[in-house]
């Protein structure tokens, strides 16, 4: 009887406990959150509707850093993300450990661009991210570092590999018809 009683306040505890995470389902209280955040960092110059892949029709947001955020480190990068119907769709990887770079301060992003750079049918994202590094006399020195995202299906790949290919052919003056060029090579 002891056995029942207690195999049935564990079935009621549990059944209360589902109960109440549902109601406040921490997924939809992040996704909220994180729809704020992205409302209030998007740059709305480098955020694009396209029909991207099997994605189908959907929204490349771009954003900067939540300076909003009071415990902000100040090396947070940008962040990149595609929503579908004002949702958050997919997360694109960061390039740094919790994107937190070691240096350079991100100012910005200069250009995005969605080609078939691999001859896989599939349209790849490039995205040339501003940074300024350096003080003192000589000033802030800005640059801008590329990143290449390949559609696997169901997620997207950092090329990390040419991502710095690139980066190291990179001059002063860097635009999109330049990157574009350069790919082709």
């Amino acid at each position: 009887m002891r056995k029942k009683c207690f195999i049935g306040i564990v079935v009621l505890l549990c059944m209360t406990c589902l109960a109440g995470c549902q109601k406040n389902s921490p997924e939809s209280t992040s996704d909220n959150q994180l729809m704020e955040v992205i409302d209030r960092s998007r740059i709305d110059d480098q955020s694009f509707e396209v029909v991207l892949n099997e994605w189908g029709k959907v929204t490349f947001v771009s954003c900067m850093p939540d300076f909003y955020d009071e415990n902000l480190d100040p090396l947070t990068d940008a962040s990149f993300y595609l929503l579908k119907e004002e949702k958050v769709l997919y997360r694109f990887p960061y390039v740094s450990d919790h994107n937190i770079r070691e240096s350079g301060l991100c100012e910005g992003v200069s250009f995005v661009f969605f080609e078939d750079i691999n001859e896989d049918s599939k349209d790849e994202i490039v995205i040339g991210v501003l940074y300024v590094s350096g003080a003192g006399p000589q000033g802030m020195i800005p640059y801008t570092e590329i990143r290449i995202y390949e559609d696997g299906g169901n997620e997207f790949v950092y090329n990390q590999n040419l991502s710095d290919e690139m980066n190291e052919k990179l001059t002063d003056e860097v635009t999109a018809e330049y990157v574009k060029t350069l790919l082709k090579e």
